[in-house]
């Protein structure tokens, strides 16, 4: 309802490159389940956000590899909305031999539902702004932080941890009472395929 037409709404969406081989990301050396489908998760996704970012470059390596990936979201910048599936349709999909990529950076009522879904489960965390540096500018963000922080334990259900720096790896360690070194620290950018460390 937003354009006019489809060749609207086509021309938008070409803000997002969907030319899935460039550019082209390293990958290490794992051999994936041929029978698995990455979930990728998140409740929001938009370009020019670091977690959007991410999810739609981790979307952009798998395909570039020929594994089978899928990403869903709460809500979705509009350019992508294509290409993000509804969360709500998320746990009618999920297979016991899938993966589920799941981004934590903000409260997401749907958690509970994602913590309970009978497949390997790693959790990635970008951090979540202290309430207290909110509150006397936007109360109402405040709360929101406040309760994603509350809904941090959740995470201990699933099968692997990680976060983007080692100060959000602590707050994770924190909220959820596992040792910091359980949480492994990735930073948030994908190396392209030329920059690759030698093993």
């Amino acid at each position: 309802p937003a354009f006019a037409s489809a060749d609207e709404l086509a021309a938008f969406r070409q803000t997002f490159d969907r030319n899935w081989a460039t550019p082209r990301f390293a990958i290490a050396p794992y051999v994936f389940e041929s029978q698995s489908t990455v979930h990728l998760v998140s409740a929001d996704v938009f370009q020019r956000d670091a977690v959007g970012n991410l999810a739609l470059d981790v979307l952009r390596l798998l395909r570039q590899n020929n594994i089978p990936a899928r990403l869903f979201a709460t809500n979705a910048d509009l350019a992508v909305t294509d290409l993000a599936e509804p969360r709500v349709t998320l746990a009618a999909q999920v297979r016991p031999q899938d993966r589920i990529l799941y981004f934590c950076s903000t409260d997401d009522p749907q958690l509970e539902e994602l913590a309970e879904l009978d497949c390997h489960k790693t959790a990635y965390f970008h951090g979540i702004t202290d309430p207290a540096k909110l509150r006397v500018f936007d109360p109402e963000l405040a709360a929101v932080a406040g309760r994603g922080i509350g809904r941090l334990p959740l995470l201990k259900r699933f099968d692997q941890l990680a976060a983007n720096s080692g100060a959000s790896a602590a707050v994770l360690s924190t909220a959820i009472g596992v040792p910091v070194d359980e949480v492994s620290i990735i930073p948030p950018l994908l190396l392209p395929a030329a920059d690759r460390p030698a093993p």
